[in-house]
Formats: C-alpha cells, structure tokens, sequence
C-alpha cells in the first residue's frame, strides 16, 4: 500500500530527525558515543612525543637503577649470588633495557590518540628479560673465580633451596619489569594524550546532535541555559590492553626453566 504524505508533513518528519537528542543528568555518557566525531591531530601527536619521551626515558632508567639496588638485599645466604648476579646484570642492561621501551613510545602515544594499534606490552616484557636473563649469564660465566666457589657451594643438598631462592629472584624482577614497563605506557603516554584532549576539547566547536537540558545535580536548566557541549575525540584509548591481562606470564614461562636448568648445571 502506498503511503502519501504532505509537504508539510515531510517537513515534521525532517526536523524530528535533525532535532538534537536531549541530554538529562543520567545520560551525560551519551555525549562521548554522539558527539565523539573528532581526529586527534598527529601534528599534536608528534608534539607531546617530542616533549614528554624524554621524561619518560630518564623516569625508565631510574627505575631500573632503582631495581638493580633493590635486588642486592635478596637472597638469602643461599640465593645471595643469584640476587648479585641479576643486580649486575640489570646495571649493565639498563641502557639497553630504555631504548626497547624508547622504541615503542611514539606507538604508544599514537595508540592513545586513535591513530594506531596497541604496544604489544607482554612482547616487550619478554624482550627486556631476554636481556637481563643474557646478561646474567654472561655475568656468571665471566668470571671462572665465582663460578667455582658456586659450585663448590651447591650441591644436592642444598639445590632445591638455591632454586626456589632463584626463582623468587627471578620472579621479582619480572614482576618489576612488568610493572615498569606497563607504567611507561600508561603514565608516560596515555595519561599525556588524555591530559591533552582534555584541554583541546574546551576549544573544540559545538556538537549540534546533542543539547543538554540537565545539569549534573539532575536540577532541570532554564530552556535559555540549554546548551550543546563540545566535541570530542574519537578512538582516545590506553596505549596497551587492559591491566587485568596477566602480562608477566609469558616471561615466567620462558626464563623460570632457563634458570632451574642453569643452576642445575652448578651441582
């Protein structure tokens, strides 16, 4: 059946459907899905990496010096060695250990803006152990002196404990790790971008799809202090997923039988 309106009909039917969407005091989170229309420009982008990445590397390298301290009260008198060992081997790491997170700051920044994927954060956890467990090696295969009196100090009836002691170490400084370089991301980049998109939409121009009639008491506006709120930006996020994700897994899994072997191999 065919349907006829009139002129003046089509006209209602128009301007119902252009009529902005009216915002009450329980509905403000609608502004973001209706009004969020905006790119983050790369040009600001490109500005907060230059100015706040090298903040975050001096903050980085001082966490990992940081970490190399801490390490050489651990231990025990049986995982004493171990807790040096890593100490050392994170000391001569650290320059190393910045510029892998370094790398990855402009993504994490351009992730925060909607321009870009996420930091792989696990991979880069795991990249950085990779480097601090090599270097431990190394440390202790360097010096044949040490290495002789750890053997003479190990052997079956202590190896259990030297690898539970190692192990706790080990898992001490992944979780560390783990925590550096999820704060890196977190501190250093995504709270940067969402300090800076808060400033910019103060200036941004009016979203005409939305009208808001409420304040956020719930007390009702005059109609002549009804008003549009601003635009927003689309696709602002986190630069790495969410912090409920386990990101230290992947590290424990991998390096944790590396060392139970390792020390094994000083019995």
């Amino acid at each position: 059946m065919k349907i006829i309106i009139t002129e003046s009909q089509h006209q209602k039917i128009l301007l119902e459907q252009s009529a902005p969407v009216k915002i009450g005091c329980h509905d403000y989170e609608k502004i973001n899905t209706l009004c969020s229309t905006l790119v983050f420009p790369k040009v600001e982008a490109d500005k907060l990496i230059a100015k706040y990445k090298p903040i975050a590397d001096k903050n980085a390298l001082e966490e990992v010096n940081s970490l190399s301290q801490e390490l050489m009260s651990m231990g025990g008198e049986d995982g004493k060695k171990i807790a040096e060992k890593f100490s050392s081997s994170i000391n001569n790491s650290k320059t190393e250990i910045v510029k892998i997170l370094s790398q990855y700051y402009s993504q994490a920044v351009y992730a925060s803006c909607g321009l870009g994927p996420q930091v792989n954060i696990s991979q880069i956890i795991l990249q950085v152990c990779g480097v601090i467990y090599s270097n431990f090696i190394k440390a202790w295969n360097e010096n044949w002196f040490y290495r002789n009196i750890a053997n003479a100090a190990i052997d079956q009836s202590n190896i259990k404990q030297v690898q539970s002691y190692g192990k706790e170490i080990l898992d001490t400084v992944i979780n560390k790790i783990s925590g550096m370089v999820d704060s890196y991301y977190m501190f250093s980049a995504s709270d940067i971008v969402f300090d800076r998109v808060s400033q910019m939409e103060k200036t941004t121009p009016k979203c005409s799809s939305v009208i808001v009639i409420q304040d956020k008491g719930c007390n009702p506006l005059p109609k002549n202090k009804w008003y549009n709120p601003n635009q927003k930006y689309k696709n602002i996020g986190f630069a790495t997923p969410s912090a409920s994700v386990n990101y230290d897994s992947l590290a424990k899994k991998t390096y944790s039988p590396k060392l139970v072997a390792f020390l094994n191999t000083l019995v």
